[in-house]
């Protein structure tokens, strides 16, 4: 999650798909309207 979090703050993407390696998981990081990050995780 935290080089997720670094790809889209440093503005190299608008969103990144990734495994999250605590719960194995895919989850979607994306920079929001209001500037900060949002997390998709599935349920």
């Amino acid at each position: 999650a935290e080089d997720a979090a670094l790809r889209v703050e440093k503005g190299a993407e608008s969103f990144v798909v990734f495994r999250n390696a605590d719960t194995d998981a895919i989850s979607i990081l994306y920079r929001r309207t209001d500037g900060n990050l949002g997390l998709i995780e599935p349920e």
